[in-house]
């Protein structure tokens, strides 16, 4: 699979940088590298803010209890919602898929019947933002931004 191979080549390439003598001669931002990107994806992270064609989308504290985890193969999203009978914020969905992370150009591709492809806009030790483009059924262009935090 792709993405074991990628892993591969980040580790290989990560054990020759650290066995330089000197990492000044090297021509790389460690903060945005692609190698660090590939590291700081893997994790558990927790739903905080979400836009929809740049408006803020309101999320109830329930709704932030949802998370995002990314395991070098598989995305696993968690969903909540608040029952309407009880108030009691319960386990809305959870849904596992396949995923590549190519982490050079910041995208994923998310294997669903759609195939998504989600942008990453920030991502370091503690914000996640993947930004995504799709289409309504009326033809119009909607843009969603949904950041996590650790």
């Amino acid at each position: 699979m792709r993405t074991n191979s990628f892993f591969l080549l980040c580790i290989f390439v990560a054990s020759l940088i650290s066995c330089s003598d000197s990492t000044e001669d090297l021509d790389v931002d460690y903060e945005d590298s692609a190698i660090n990107r590939a590291a700081l994806i893997i994790g558990t992270w927790q739903l905080s803010n979400q836009t929809q064609n740049g408006e803020t989308v309101t999320l109830n504290e329930c709704n932030k209890s949802g998370t995002i985890t990314f395991d070098g193969e598989q995305v696993t999203t968690t969903t909540y919602r608040i029952n309407s009978d009880t108030e009691d914020c319960n386990l809305n969905s959870t849904k596992s898929l396949l995923y590549e992370f190519e982490a050079d150009d910041a995208l994923l591709f998310i294997e669903n019947q759609n195939q998504s492809q989600i942008e990453i806009g920030i991502i370091n030790d503690s914000i996640l933002s993947l930004i995504e483009e799709g289409y309504t059924s009326s033809g119009e262009l909607i843009s969603f931004e949904t950041t996590f935090t650790r």
